[in-house]
């Protein structure tokens, strides 16, 4: 293949990035980051609050908020009252529906009860030595340590 005369063209100039702007937008986003940390703790916080809290004349036409009365608080009071009678498996088609993804469950194992009278697994032919001469080598050896013993019957083996 035969090669043009004509040079290539020169690569585009690198872009010039001044780096206290990139430190300061790190640091920017490690604040938001940080304040959204924050409020979704202490939305937690009060929403655990809520579901424990005990509201025994509540009834849901007759509740204020800031001298406004809830408009919506029948909706909501039959929304919650449907979202608890569902079973897992139709509340997550009904987040399909409503156009969230479906909450998925992870699978879990399916493990199978240990039988205490199923039959043990043979000593391999070590072990069989070794529970056979260790009575022989203990004699030999009197007052060695279980440590020495095995030792020693690893090298008879």
């Amino acid at each position: 293949m035969a090669r043009s005369k004509d040079k290539p063209a020169p690569a585009p100039a690198a872009p010039v990035v001044n780096s206290q702007d990139v430190i300061q937008k790190y640091q920017q986003l490690c604040v938001s980051l940080d304040s959204l940390a924050n409020a979704a703790h202490v939305a937690s916080y009060a929403a655990g609050q809520y579901m424990q809290a005990n509201f025994p004349d509540f009834k849901p036409g007759d509740q204020t908020f800031f001298g406004g009365t809830l408009a919506r608080a029948g909706a909501v009071a039959a929304a919650v009252a449907r979202a608890a009678s569902l079973v897992p498996e139709a509340a997550e088609e009904e987040a399909a529906e409503d156009g969230n993804a479906p909450k998925r469950r992870k699978r879990t194992k399916t493990t199978t009860p240990k039988d205490p009278n199923a039959p043990k697994k043979p000593l391999t032919a070590y072990f069989a030595f070794a529970k056979a001469a260790r009575q022989e080598v203990v004699q030999e050896l009197s007052g060695a340590s279980n440590k020495e013993i095995t030792e020693e019957l690893a090298t008879r083996w």
